[in-house]
């Protein structure tokens, strides 16, 4: 649904449901799949609401859903909060803040804290420096459980979704079992 704001048309609401419907490919997956649900929600340029989820046919319960809510300022900051439902796994509360320091340098925080557990389990803080056709972001992130990441990424602005990055990971837990010491 779009409307006109200032003489210009812009987009309020933007609302898909999909079904995907498989064929052949694997007999045992044979049909209708799950129900996708996405909802873009603008009621002003300042806020933003997206919703997504994903409705599980064959066990009819909701897998995932996931709310997010975004205040703009401008092109100088946002702030945002979000919730995320799995319904296998955690419940969780996420917040993000990202602030354009000056033409060429931006910061971006984001923190995911678990509901059902009280605790925070992932923080990443990124500078990223504007490089005219490139962009660079020195990435700090922290997960529970999976240590400390710390990555150099380098981003084409043409195509943000592919980027190139090289870092190191600090106190991340190997698999199998674990010993204190020397061997035994």
């Amino acid at each position: 649904m779009q409307v006109k704001r200032n003489d210009k048309t812009v987009e309020l609401a933007r609302a898909i449901i999909s079904v995907p419907y498989a064929l052949k490919e694997d007999p045992r997956k044979q049909g209708f799949g799950n129900i996708i649900f996405d909802l873009d929600f603008r009621p002003t340029d300042w806020l933003k609401f997206y919703f997504d989820s994903n409705y599980d046919t064959r066990n009819n319960r909701l897998s995932t859903a996931n709310f997010d809510l975004y205040i703009n300022g401008k092109d100088k900051w946002n702030v945002g909060i979000g919730k995320r439902f799995n319904g296998v796994a955690d419940d969780q509360i996420t917040t993000s803040f990202n602030y354009k320091l000056n033409q060429k340098w931006r910061f971006r925080m984001f923190d995911r804290f678990d509901i059902d557990e009280k605790a925070l389990k992932e923080q990443q803080y990124s500078f990223i420096r504007d490089l005219h056709a490139w962009e660079m972001e020195f990435n700090f992130n922290q997960a529970r459980g999976n240590g400390t990441q710390m990555v150099v990424l380098f981003r084409l602005k043409a195509f943000p979704g592919i980027g190139f990055d090289f870092g190191t990971s600090l106190n991340q837990r190997k698999g199998g079992a674990q010993r204190r010491g020397g061997s035994q």
